[in-house]
C-alpha cells in the first residue's frame, strides 16, 4: 500500500480499522497514533535506524515488534524478507 495515494482522511481510518500493521521503518508509521490499543505494529527496520516508531507504539500502548535486517537500501523498492520471519510476529 502506497499511503500517499491516501487522503489524509482515509489514512486515519486504514491505520484505525488494522488489526495488524507491517512496513519498512519510515515517515508513514506516524499514523499509528490513530491506531487502537494494542494494535501489532511489525516494524521492519535497520539496527542503524532510529527508534522513534518503537516509542511512539509504547506512549500509544500498541504492540510493537522490531524485524532488523542488515544492508536495507532504502533506494531500491524491493527487499528480501522470509515469511517466516513476520509470521512469528502475527
Amino acid at each position: 500500500m502506497i499511503l500517499s495515494k491516501y487522503s489524509f482522511l482515509e489514512q486515519a481510518v486504514i491505520f484505525n480499522k488494522a488489526k495488524i500493521i507491517i512496513g519498512l521503518h519510515g515517515a508513514g508509521f506516524a499514523n499509528i497514533i490513530f491506531s487502537k490499543e494494542k494494535t501489532k505494529i511489525i516494524e521492519i527496520t535497520s539496527s542503524q535506524w532510529p527508534s522513534e516508531i518503537k516509542k511512539l507504539s509504547q506512549c500509544m500502548l500498541l504492540n510493537h515488534n522490531n524485524i532488523v535486517l542488515n544492508n536495507i537500501d532504502k533506494k531500491v523498492e524491493t527487499i528480501n524478507l522470509p515469511i517466516s520471519k513476520i509470521q512469528k510476529y502475527i
